[in-house]
């Protein structure tokens, strides 16, 4: 997988989570401070709800043509990771109370 990011400063951020990941600089004389985030295809999904989760999502050009593409199969792509990051969420609270108890 390889996703133009439009932020350097996520490339911290990234490199905190996917230890494994391959980021270049792709900036030119248009577009300083992009870079390319390169990941075995295995690991785009949590790529892309790590990227949600921390907010640079919207700096992903891959991201968002899929969330301006009318196809389904983009459509259906994203609606599963917004469903996959919620049940995290849900499981996560439901151990932050538990641990409260």
């Amino acid at each position: 997988m390889i996703e133009l990011v439009y932020d350097g400063t996520a490339a911290t951020e990234i490199r905190k989570e996917f230890p494994d990941v391959k980021i270049e600089d792709a900036s030119d004389f248009i577009h300083e401070g992009r870079i390319q985030v390169e990941l075995p295809d295995e690991k785009r999904d949590a790529f892309y709800k790590h990227a949600m989760k921390e907010g640079y999502y919207e700096v992903c050009l891959g991201f968002k043509l899929m969330m301006m593409s009318g196809e389904a199969k983009d459509k259906e792509y994203i609606h599963r990771l917004l469903a996959e990051l919620k049940a995290e969420k849900t499981v996560s609270d439901t151990s932050s109370e538990k641990g409260r108890t």
